[in-house]
């Protein structure tokens, strides 16, 4: 089987490249804060390898329309994808997460979504309140492009 880069897909799907915005869910890691140790670990820098991704003290839609400016000089396509990529961005309250990356997906020109996290951070979201995999397993069908925007708007909000 030969692999497909998210890159070739989306050119498939869309003709044309389509650029991560990077954003900021203001989450933190088990690595920074001591439930697993303390000064991060080999994969983050010291800002959790987001120098690129908007403050994070902004609301997701206005890190959007800084990203966009950001990249507006080399994407002309209006499609991106929102890249939640400080640190591990399923460590956190799942209501919080749920509503940043249903703002994020709302956006018309948002085509898909990149969520950087950590296996043991995917398992503690999972486990955090019913042991259902339904919101992150939904984003990752909507990433693959087996769920329409609309479809994925559709499950958070049911």
């Amino acid at each position: 089987m030969r692999y497909k880069s998210a890159n070739e897909y989306y050119r498939s799907v869309f003709g044309q490249k389509i650029y991560r915005l990077a954003l900021d869910a203001g989450c933190t890691c088990p690595n920074r804060d001591g439930t697993l140790g303390y000064g991060g670990c080999i994969f983050c820098s010291g800002s959790g390898s987001g120098e690129f991704a908007a403050d994070r003290n902004l609301p997701i839609k206005e890190q959007l329309l800084q990203a966009k400016e950001k990249v507006a000089g080399k994407c002309s396509s209006g499609r991106y994808i929102a890249y939640f990529q400080n640190f591990s961005n399923t460590y956190g309250d799942e209501d919080v997460l749920k509503q940043k990356y249903e703002e994020a997906v709302s956006d018309p020109e948002v085509v898909g979504i990149s969520i950087a996290t950590r296996p043991d951070a995917i398992i503690s979201f999972q486990s955090s309140k019913n042991g259902s995999w339904g919101y992150f397993s939904a984003y990752i069908a909507f990433i693959f492009g087996s769920m329409s925007q609309t479809a994925l708007m559709t499950m958070l909000s049911g």
